[in-house]
């Protein structure tokens, strides 16, 4: 007897509380504008910028499925070369929200999330010039459209500053998964949404949230 209470004690300390909240903190469409993109240039070696926009909803309690868009330029003017790139990228995914509230009022999310992200670009260079021991040599490359997918491992927080008005910030791991071009040369050197073409890379957004308001969850048992 007290072999069988001591494993059923062991059992239930093994087993996850159920979470508290769950009812729908965030009733309606919640858009977004990423503040950083516009400034990429101060961090990043040549001129680069954008917009990114989002949409999310809590689907169910703490689950808030994602979709971001937006494009975005990078140019390098020097001596030796002249190249500039552009174009468009999607963004889908989920977040989970990691705090648990005591009502619905509580609109604070700590959340982690993925991304599946897909760009098509566009990249030329209008001039180059390399000199060796021999000869100087110049030329050009025409325009070259080509796209790439990467996954990102998101992690952030929101806090409601005023009703309905949100800010934002997230960390994220890209990993790139596809590179594609019909092109050898040059080789791609920069995608949108991503950056440029390494392997891996590390990102920050921080942006501002707006909650378009409307009830299409029926009435939750817990909400206050």
């Amino acid at each position: 007897m007290l072999t069988l209470n001591s494993a059923a004690q062991e059992q239930e300390f093994k087993r996850k509380p159920k979470r508290a909240d769950d009812f729908i903190r965030m009733e309606g469409l919640r858009l977004g504008v990423d503040l950083t993109r516009p400034f990429q240039s101060m961090w990043t070696k040549g001129d680069r910028m954008g917009l990114a926009f989002s949409a999310d909803v809590e689907l169910v309690p703490n689950i808030f499925p994602v979709v971001e868009a937006g494009a975005e330029s990078y140019k390098i003017d020097h001596d030796y070369i002249n190249y500039n790139s552009s174009g468009g990228f999607v963004r889908l995914g989920l977040d989970y929200n990691l705090l648990e509230a005591q009502d619905p009022s509580e609109r604070s999310t700590l959340y982690v999330g993925f991304r599946y992200g897909l760009s098509v670009s566009t990249q030329q260079i209008e001039s180059y010039t390399l000199n060796n021991y021999w000869e100087t040599v110049s030329g050009a490359f025409h325009a070259q459209t080509y796209g790439a997918q990467w996954l990102e491992g998101v992690f952030g927080m929101t806090g409601e500053i005023m009703k309905n008005l949100y800010l934002g910030w997230s960390i994220r791991l890209k990993v790139n998964v596809y590179q594609g071009s019909k092109h050898d040369m040059p080789p791609a050197s920069f995608n949108a949404g991503y950056g440029k073409t390494a392997k891996s890379r590390f990102d920050m957004t921080y942006s501002l949230y707006y909650t378009i308001p409307f009830k299409f969850h029926r009435p939750e048992k817990n909400a206050k």
